[in-house]
């Protein structure tokens, strides 16, 4: 804005330059407004560096070995093996399991100790007006079940009647929240948070940068909200869609750990204060988890080049031992790609971080399915084109036998 001055008396000029000065420190008020406006809208963005923790060396004294003991929940007419979601939960001092049946659209919930179908929710009679569409479900008691399902967090009662609903934000337009056991629902301060489905353009590093890992729904005032961002190397690599299929598990500080597949690191975090990173690598991971060049992810070879490079599946807490188990899968040729074969692995870690442990996987167990029970008890799902039942099967600590790589478990 430029004013002239020469033709005024001397009364005016000086009116019009303090008007002249107000105006500019208004402007400059404003801008420094927004400055901080924009720092604060960035800083929701920014992953929190993580102070990295030095652990011990990895020692190597314990391996986990698969029992002969098994678990059977018997199938009935209405049921399929088509499990996309399940999870134990107890009510008045009973356990029960509770599976998502994708194929019949129900909810089915056997007592654990018995083995027996005692409740069975068909979600066709609650979505009339709706399919069932990438849906996910976690009965927390029979009278609160969360579920997702299209575009919609829900909460039913014990016959199926919707409780309350939160609709996902409609941008990100594919930022679609779910549960299930590697990705479990937390409930924590008035918030249950979710994962979200991985659906991010694996090409655009600004998709990949604006990309959040976390869903919390306020379940006060019915508001959703996204949070935590990839880690440094996911914002500044890329690495393609296989990659980007994190997970997480809730250690008994109340904290997340998260698992990210091209990442040696583990991420545990409260959402506020604590953000600390660990070396979790995997004793057959020879070489870096180079990234995908943008030219092959889209000729479409993004699963190939996944499986050509050392991946980290999921992480759980055995919250009974107080031990971390990550999954680890080990990079394979072309010709075992073709043969479907790879090679897994579980990383155990003490409380503290430390490796003190890794078992080769012989049994072809359901690598997103194992789960602990409160008496200690550790299962893992196998068999899961059986017809007639879901069959789980019991794996158990012992003090190391063989070193990692070496041999196999008995």
């Amino acid at each position: 804005m430029a004013i002239e001055l020469s033709h005024l008396n001397l009364n005016s000029r000086i009116c019009w330059m303090k008007m002249y000065r107000s105006y500019t420190l208004e402007k400059a008020f404003w801008a420094i407004l927004l400055l901080l406006a924009m720092a604060g809208c960035n800083s929701s963005y920014s992953f929190p560096d993580p102070i990295f923790k030095d652990t011990a060396p990895a020692s190597y004294t314990t391996e986990i070995y698969v029992t002969s003991d098994s678990l059977y929940f018997p199938l009935d007419e209405n049921t399929y093996n088509d499990i996309k979601s399940f999870n134990l939960f107890a009510e008045h001092g009973t356990e029960y399991i509770s599976f998502y049946d994708r194929r019949s659209e129900a909810i089915v919930i056997y007592e654990f100790a018995s083995r027996k179908i005692i409740r069975h929710i068909s979600l066709k009679n609650i979505f009339k007006q709706q399919r069932a569409y990438k849906t996910s479900v976690f009965v927390k008691t029979f009278d609160s079940i969360f579920m997702t399902n299209q575009m919609t967090l829900y909460q039913l009662d014990g016959k199926g009647r919707i409780k309350r609903k939160i609709d996902f934000l409609e941008e990100p337009r594919y930022e679609w929240a779910y549960f299930d056991n590697v990705v479990p629902p937390v409930f924590k301060d008035g918030y249950l948070y979710t994962g979200i489905r991985p659906y991010v353009n694996g090409v655009s590093f600004k998709a990949l940068r604006q990309w959040r890992v976390l869903y919390a729904f306020d379940l006060v005032r019915g508001e959703a909200s996204l949070h935590y961002l990839l880690p440094k190397n996911y914002r500044e690599n890329l690495y393609g869609d296989n990659f980007l299929a994190y997970n997480y598990c809730l250690n008994d500080r109340g904290n997340f750990v998260f698992n990210f597949p091209a990442d040696t690191n583990i991420y545990e975090t409260d959402l506020r204060e604590t953000h600390f990173a660990y070396k979790a690598k995997s004793a057959f991971q020879a070489n870096p988890i180079t990234p995908v060049s943008k030219e092959l992810l889209e000729t479409d070879k993004g699963s190939l080049e996944y499986a050509f490079r050392h991946a980290y599946s999921s992480i759980y807490f055995d919250p009974y031992s107080k031990r971390y188990w990550r999954i680890s899968k080990q990079k394979i040729n072309l010709e075992e790609y073709k043969n479907r074969q790879r090679k897994l692995s579980i990383i155990i870690l003490d409380e503290a971080m430390n490796v003190i442990g890794e078992s080769e996987l012989n049994e072809p167990i359901v690598i997103n399915s194992i789960f602990f029970t409160p008496d200690g008890a550790i299962y893992a799902r196998v068999e899961p084109q059986n017809e007639y039942a879901i069959k789980y099967i019991r794996l158990r600590y012992r003090e190391r036998v063989h070193e990692p790589g070496k041999t196999g478990n008995t």
